[in-house]
């Protein structure tokens, strides 16, 4: 039989190799307790962290989406160094010229020049293009002078008519100045083309039809011309030709009608 000793030994718990005492239980309670805290704790952290990266992704796509809608500045467009056309005609000049026995008015922008026994009055300078569609810089220019010199009538026998002639009404005319005259548009060997108006008397002309390179050649008959050129050409009827679709909706066209209309002889 066991004695009291081996019966208060029996009694005592026994530790299994796989089994915890209840200590261990107890302690191991706690630390799952404390991981699951820590676990719970962990994850909030991590779905606060997700929320907030996600929340920065959505404000810097929203910027960048503003940014690329938003308009951006464009480069101005290099302006031409010359204008397209003449300014408004402003303040207004009056020019007599004794040897030709008239005077005229013009805008005080455009210039008066004697050369050669007549007078040029040139626009400021612009850009017009050639029917070849090359932009050229230069002036219109209106020449006046009495009798036609060869190297006019060269220019003068080149001439056809690209529309009828009309009449032309003057502003202010003198006493022994006639009220209207004709008034013709011609271009260069064809009728395609604008390369010069010129004030025709009493010649009406159609389409197509030219003064001839002998008009004009009478020392009293006045030569009154203009045309898109330049201030340098070498010939004073040497005008470049320009299409006919809208020459004549020009600052620079109108101002140098309203100069042939203010002719006033004395």
């Amino acid at each position: 039989m066991p004695t009291d000793d081996q019966n208060n030994l029996l009694k005592q718990p026994v530790n299994l190799p796989d089994q915890p005492t209840p200590n261990h239980a107890k302690n191991s309670k706690k630390a799952n307790k404390f991981l699951n805290k820590k676990t719970y704790l962990i994850g909030a952290i991590g779905l606060v962290l997700l929320g907030a990266g996600a929340a920065f992704l959505q404000t810097r796509d929203s910027s960048s989406s503003q940014a690329d809608s938003s308009p951006q500045p464009t480069q101005a467009a290099d302006q031409p160094a010359t204008k397209s056309d003449v300014p408004v005609a402003g303040q207004t000049r009056v020019f007599t010229s004794d040897i030709l026995g008239l005077e005229i008015k013009h805008p005080s922008s455009w210039s008066v020049t004697d050369k050669d026994g007549g007078i040029f009055i040139a626009s400021p300078e612009f850009t017009y293009e050639t029917p070849e569609g090359v932009s050229t810089a230069g002036s219109f220019i209106v020449y006046i002078r009495q009798g036609a010199r060869d190297i006019d009538g060269k220019y003068i026998g080149r001439g056809y008519a690209v529309q009828p002639s009309e009449i032309l009404v003057y502003t202010n005319p003198g006493n022994d100045q006639r009220k209207d005259t004709n008034f013709t548009q011609f271009g260069f060997d064809e009728s395609d083309n604008f390369g010069f108006f010129m004030v025709t008397g009493d010649f009406s002309l159609n389409k197509d039809e030219t003064l001839g390179p002998n008009y004009g050649r009478e020392p009293d008959t006045y030569v009154i011309v203009g045309g898109f050129g330049a201030k340098s050409q070498a010939d004073a009827l040497g005008f470049n030709s320009v299409p006919l679709a809208n020459y004549q909706s020009t600052n620079a066209y109108k101002q140098a009608v309203d100069i042939i209309k203010s002719i006033k002889l004395n």
